[in-house]
């Protein structure tokens, strides 16, 4: 009997020992831990990744954020523009649309939005319109990359004045330093010579591959690596506009506005059927006035105006056609003797979109010079774009 109790009081001691032992360790794993987190401190290391281009870790952040406060549209917001940074327009825009769901009166979601559809090529359906028609504003308060983002993908839409609004800011800052964050360098550098092992297993062109190399050296700042591997692409397959666009782009980050442009004319003067040709006259007309370059002085009284085609009859945006809208386009512009287009504006709008299509058929017109005593020289002049069912 004796040694029945005695067993079982040492069952009772080994247990109680082993219940403080288990408790002191769940304390030091507490202690360890350090407080509870929020969602709103999951949510600042976010931003904190965003600065610093680390992108991917500032997605996972913003998650956490929106597992542990499901209705934070802030939250979804900075994950869509990250997303945007990451070149995934699609899932951006799903969280825009999120953030949207959740505060009905955010302009810049709908801003943002609008860039996703731009990086689809959809800038002129119904709810592209939507989407810039709900912000109210020309500008807001965004990182320096989105708004080069928003400025070229404006100018490529026609949407003219907006565009020059968002690349002022660009140039009224300076880019963001270069992180010392060592991790983003690591990963920077390795990515560099991931894509340089890529290329020499190569053994002809690979324009691809220069580009990828181009922009990685971008994202470390390294602008002439990053210029010369996209000439480099450029050598390889010479009908590459994307490659020019990037070396324009890269050209206006430097403030190098006569190069910026000059690398698109060269684009227009090599392939002037292409059909980013609207594309990258929008661009220049913006570079031009954002780099307030000198205008090309313009004749009064040529012997024969500049000869501009007669436009088709375009047809009506989805919103005009609701709102019963329909009719004549009128836009002023300089076309110079080289046959550029400079400083396009819209004199007689009709809205609902149909402004911004006017502005980008026009850009993309072919014309004959004026002429005065024998030789082109550059006018201002009007011309009409037609609209109807």
């Amino acid at each position: 009997m004796l040694r029945k109790v005695s067993s079982t009081i040492l069952i009772c001691a080994l247990a109680l020992c082993a219940n403080v032992m288990a408790q002191k360790k769940k304390d030091k794993k507490e202690q360890n831990a350090g407080p509870p987190t929020t969602a709103e401190a999951e949510f600042a290391k976010g931003v904190q990744y965003y600065n610093q281009g680390l992108y991917s870790p500032a997605v996972g952040q913003f998650k956490k954020a929106i597992d542990m406060r499901p209705k934070y549209p802030e939250a979804f917001f900075w994950r869509g523009m990250t997303l945007l940074e990451m070149n995934e327009p699609d899932y951006a825009y799903d969280s825009l649309k999120n953030a949207l769901l959740l505060r009905k009166d955010y302009e810049e979601a709908h801003y943002l939005a609008w860039l996703s559809l731009a990086q689809v090529g959809a800038t002129l359906g119904p709810v592209a319109y939507n989407e810039l028609s709900a912000v109210p504003k020309k500008s807001y308060d965004l990182p320096w990359h989105i708004h080069l983002r928003l400025g070229e993908a404006l100018a490529d839409s026609g949407q003219i004045d907006r565009a020059i609004t968002e690349l002022r800011q660009v140039t009224s800052s300076q880019p963001p330093a270069p992180t010392a964050d060592s991790y983003f360098n690591q990963l920077a550098d390795r990515e560099i010579q991931s894509i340089k092992d890529e290329i020499a297993q190569h053994s002809g062109s690979y324009a691809d591959g220069h580009m990828k190399l181009a922009k990685a050296m971008l994202a470390k700042q390294n602008y002439d690596g990053a210029i010369a591997e996209a000439q480099t692409a450029i050598q390889q397959r010479e009908s590459f506009p994307a490659a020019y666009q990037f070396i324009s782009s890269v050209y206006f980050q430097k403030k190098d506005y006569q190069d910026s442009i000059a690398t698109l004319q060269e684009f227009l003067a090599k392939f002037p059927t292409d059909s980013h040709l609207a594309q990258f006259r929008g661009r220049i007309a913006v570079i031009r006035e954002v780099g307030s370059l000198p205008e090309t002085p313009v004749v009064s009284n040529p012997d024969s105006a500049a000869k501009l085609p007669t436009l088709p009859t375009l047809a009506l945006t989805d919103a005009a056609r609701e709102h019963k809208v329909a009719g004549s386009v009128t836009i002023e512009a300089t076309f110079t003797d080289g046959g550029m287009i400079e400083r396009p504006v819209v004199v007689q709008g009709l809205g609902y979109g149909l402004d911004e299509r006017a502005l980008i058929a026009v850009l993309g017109t072919k014309f004959e010079p004026a002429m005065k005593d024998g030789k082109p020289v550059a006018v201002r002049q009007k011309i009409q774009v037609n609209f109807a069912n």
